[in-house]
């Protein structure tokens, strides 16, 4: 059973319109913030879910979802505890709401081309380096988490601050990354023969998504920030015309660093 009715004003703000997901421990919901006319996406923590433990919990989780800043992560807006009149005896998560189209659909029947790949795996590497710099990993890169808005602008989503944190989970998304452009560039779900990539492939590409395939932990000093720099050079060299990755603090004008070793669906629950 949903924990509100459709229409429904919550903290005398923030209106909630159609239900978007649910699970055993939140709903999300696509809303209207009413005060300043936005369209927002809201997280609303079940009450099964919400004893002492687990409300600390998902006030945490907002706290650390809400601090690393960058334009291609989904933004988070606004955080309440029940205590207003008008709202659901729950906490909730106010987001921004992405209309677009999921990368995983995109993909479906159709990989896109080197020059497409490296614009998402770009701004998804400069993402990933405001995570890493905050101590946070994102444990979940993959198409089925990168929304496409309508002017194909990705959104990184599925982030929580709840993962594992470390080396090992910054090197895990970096893995994630080499396997999501792999996925792009093929259309297939695993790297097991890097050669699928083909010869008409650029070098710099293939080489790039083989070492990214291959990390396994990112305890070298920067070792994200370089493979930022990296594929928005990349970028640039293969001639994309948008608008240049913001990487914060970093050039992308560096040399090449050296060789790496070794909704409709908006919301992820």
């Amino acid at each position: 059973m949903s924990l509100v009715s459709t229409a429904v004003v919550i903290a005398d703000q923030y209106r909630l319109d159609r239900q978007l997901a649910s699970d055993n421990t939140a709903e999300v919901w696509q809303g209207a913030d009413l005060e300043l006319a936005r369209p927002v996406a809201v997280k609303l923590l079940r009450a099964s879910a919400g004893d002492a433990n687990s409300v600390g919990q998902f006030r945490v989780d907002a706290h650390r979802a809400g601090a690393p800043v960058h334009e291609i992560l989904l933004r988070v807006f606004d955080y309440c505890e029940p205590g207003l009149s008008s709202s659901p005896q729950c906490p909730f998560l106010v987001m921004e709401y992405v209309d677009g189209q999921l990368l995983a659909e995109m993909l479906d029947g159709r990989p896109l081309g080197p020059r497409r790949t490296i614009d998402v795996v770009a701004q998804a590497a400069a993402a990933l380096h405001v995570l890493h710099q905050a101590g946070l990993a994102h444990g979940d890169v993959a198409p089925e988490r990168i929304l496409l808005r309508n002017d194909g602008a990705p959104r990184l989503f599925g982030f929580s601050g709840t993962g594992p944190t470390g080396p090992d989970a910054m090197g895990g998304d970096l893995h994630a990354l080499g396997v999501l452009a792999y996925r792009c560039l093929t259309g297939c779900k695993s790297p097991d023969d890097l050669g699928a990539l083909g010869d008409q492939m650029p070098a710099s590409v293939t080489q790039l998504v083989a070492e990214l395939c291959a990390h396994e932990s990112a305890a070298e000093p920067d070792v994200t920030a370089a493979i930022a720099r990296r594929v928005a050079a990349l970028r640039t060299q293969l001639g994309d015309s948008a608008p240049a990755v913001r990487i914060p603090g970093l050039s992308v004008t560096a040399p090449e660093p050296p060789r790496l070793s070794r909704l409709r669906a908006p919301l992820a629950l």
